[in-house]
């Protein structure tokens, strides 16, 4: 279809509903079934086969399955039963005893999850989920809302992967520049060149830091109630240990990163470490990644409580449904408003009006 102004629309209720109900699942919905409606004519039936396929497009396109996707899915459901499993094992009690000898206060909780954010720069997935799997049973003891958690690790993990050249982010603007750029400056120079812009990056870092050191909370901050107080107490049968959070994770990391740097070479052909990370399976390295660190806690898990191993699975799969779910939805949306084609009005509008291109980074921002 042809694009218009009515395309904006459904992005546009998505965007209301979210501020208004802070339902992000029911906002999306809302916004798919008005994208639908908008570009079949307001039939019902094709309504519905249009929702029907885009849900299909995100796993099966043109005959191919989109890999990614359902790797990545697999992983936000791994690392749920991951999570389950070291809770059984005690490890999140054992890494909150370990921590409470050097971490005194709430600002220091926040702290050890800015800086582990900034040192897990690999891959934006990657940081968010494993940092706050580590960072969240400590914060959760001194109190630290699950918003100010939440807001501490999308202010680390997205920026810092778009500033570092050595990431699957900075790897991929670094192919952007030697396709877009060819011929100018080398691309890792471009790359670095534009850091000092990336303002977004730069102040989101900055102000993360700050309201971790001073402890400064606002709005939802402040509110300790969102912290889980319905988690079973574990048994004591046996000792709980630092090493059943910190060896599963660590495995992850270990294996992740040596598979995206195998899968680089194989790809690649090169020894040059932004051409691997390029070329890496990076949502293929994650779950051989969460594999490996889910194998060791399964292990630990059935050395010690066998019985329970299958319902401690589906309760880390339920953790994470409400994730997963959203972003399964919010893949349909994209898909349905990618078809209506806003971009696309909205850049017809820059021309028609001959908007300076010196706007452009701020209109986008906005």
């Amino acid at each position: 279809m042809e694009a218009t102004a009515i395309s904006l629309i459904p992005p546009l209720i998505v965007i209301l509903l979210v501020i208004a109900t802070r339902r992000v699942v029911i906002s999306i919905s809302a916004g798919i079934i008005a994208g639908a409606f908008i570009l079949c004519n307001f039939q019902p039936g094709e309504t519905v086969e249009a929702v029907v396929g885009s849900a299909s497009r995100i796993f099966y396109t043109a005959g191919n399955w989109n890999t990614d996707n359902i790797l990545l899915v697999l992983f936000i459901l791994g690392l749920g039963m991951l999570t389950a499993y070291i809770d059984k094992n005690g490890g999140t009690i054992g890494f909150a005893r370990w921590a409470q000898k050097r971490v005194k206060n709430a600002a220091m909780a926040q702290l050890l999850a800015v800086v582990l954010g900034i040192i897990i720069f690999i891959d934006d997935y990657f940081n968010a989920l494993t940092v706050g799997e580590v960072s969240r049973s400590l914060t959760d003891r001194y109190k630290v809302s699950r918003e100010k958690l939440a807001y501490i690790i999308d202010s680390t993990s997205a920026p810092v992967c778009s500033i570092c050249p050595l990431s699957s982010w900075g790897a991929y603007i670094i192919a952007l520049f030697a396709v877009i750029l060819p011929g100018t400056a080398a691309p890792l120079n471009q790359f670095i060149g534009t850091i000092p812009y990336n303002f977004y990056a730069i102040f989101s870092l900055a102000v993360v830091l700050i309201s971790a050191i001073w402890n400064i909370n606002l709005g939802r901050m402040n509110d300790a109630s969102s912290i889980q107080s319905d988690v079973k107490p574990l048994d004591d049968t046996h000792e709980k240990h630092a090493s059943d959070l910190v060896m599963p994770i660590s495995i992850l990391v270990v294996v992740s990163v040596g598979t995206m740097y195998i899968t680089g070479r194989i790809f690649s052909g090169s020894r040059n470490i932004f051409e691997i990370l390029q070329h890496a399976s990076t949502y293929l390295s994650l779950c051989a990644g969460c594999a490996a660190g889910l194998g060791w806690a399964v292990y630990r898990y059935w050395h010690f409580h066998g019985k329970e191993l299958f319902s401690t699975a589906f309760s880390g799969i339920k953790k994470v449904a409400g994730a997963t779910t959203a972003l399964l939805f919010a893949w349909v949306l994209i898909d349905i408003i990618g078809m209506l084609e806003p971009g696309a009005y909205l850049s017809g509008l820059l021309i028609e009006y001959q908007i300076s291109s010196q706007l452009l980074p701020c209109l986008l921002f906005l």
